[in-house]
């Protein structure tokens, strides 16, 4: 797997688990290889549609980091925050 296809596959897996949260704009924050455990660490930021908010408000945005195995691409965690 290359950095494309984990990036590929940590948005199907953030559509996939927070799809009932009517997330929008989803895009890449950061990625990283990790050598050593390989494990694609893939950082998404998100706007969350909260439909009682006023539409002048700034929406909500939420980060996350979600880690991907590299031999099978098979979602190992997804974490709060940035990468560390």
């Amino acid at each position: 797997m290359d950095g494309l296809q984990a990036v590929v596959t940590a948005k199907k897996q953030a559509l996939k688990y927070f799809s009932d949260e009517g997330i929008r704009r989803l895009g890449l924050e950061e990625l990283r290889y990790d050598e050593n455990k390989n494990r694609w660490h893939v950082t998404l930021n998100f706007d969350l549609y909260l439909e009682d908010m006023d539409i002048f408000e700034a929406q909500p945005r939420k980060t996350k980091n979600i880690i991907v195995n590299d031999e099978n691409g098979e979602l190992v965690a997804i974490e709060d925050g940035t990468l560390k």
